[in-house]
C-alpha cells in the first residue's frame, strides 16, 4: 500500500472518529435537556452555539489535515461516525444517563429536603415574627399619627385663641 493511500484512510478514521465526539456532545445536550426542562428559546440557543462549534471544529481539524484543501472524504467520514453513533449507541446513552442523573437529582434533592428542614421552619417562624412585628408597628404608628394629629390640632387651637 502506497504512503498516500495509507494516510488518507488514517485521516478517514480520524474524521470517523470526531463525528463521533460531535455524537457525543450533542447527546451531551440532549441528556442535560431531559434532566432540566428548558423552554424552546434555551433549546434554540443551545442547538446554534452546538453546531458553531461543530462548524469551528470541522473547519479547523479539515483544513490542519488537508492543509487548506477540501477533503471530501473526511467530511464523508465525520458523517459516518456521526451517524454510526447515533444509530447504535445514542438512544441507549441517553435513556440510561438521564434516568441515571433524574435519579441521583432525586436522592440528592430529598437529603437537601431532610437536611434544610429545620432551616425551612426557622425562616416560616421569622416570618411569622416579622409580619407580626409589622401589623403591630403598623397599629403603633396609627396610633402616634392620630395623637400628633390631635396635638397639632390643639397647637392650632391654642396658637389661634391668642
Amino acid at each position: 500500500m502506497s504512503q498516500d493511500i495509507y494516510m488518507e484512510s488514517r485521516h478517514l478514521g480520524y474524521a470517523i472518529i470526531w463525528g463521533l465526539e460531535l455524537a457525543v456532545c450533542y447527546d451531551v445536550l440532549l441528556i442535560l435537556r431531559n434532566v432540566v426542562k428548558h423552554k424552546n428559546i434555551f433549546v434554540y440557543m443551545e442547538d446554534f452555539v452546538y453546531w458553531m462549534f461543530c462548524a469551528l471544529f470541522v473547519f479547523e481539524h479539515l483544513y490542519e489535515i488537508g492543509n487548506g484543501h477540501i477533503r471530501w472524504y473526511m467530511a464523508l467520514g465525520i458523517g459516518i461516525g456521526m451517524l454510526a453513533y447515533k444509530l447504535i449507541v445514542s438512544r441507549w446513552v441517553v435513556k440510561v444517563v438521564s434516568n441515571f442523573l433524574k435519579k441521583v437529582l432525586g436522592i440528592i434533592g430529598k437529603i437537601l429536603s431532610i437536611t434544610l428542614a429545620p432551616i425551612r421552619f426557622l425562616w416560616k417562624k421569622i416570618k411569622g415574627l416579622f409580619r407580626f412585628l409589622k401589623c403591630r408597628m403598623g397599629c403603633i404608628l396609627r396610633l402616634l399619627k392620630k395623637k400628633l394629629t390631635l396635638a397639632v390640632k390643639m397647637l392650632k387651637i391654642t396658637l389661634c385663641k391668642r
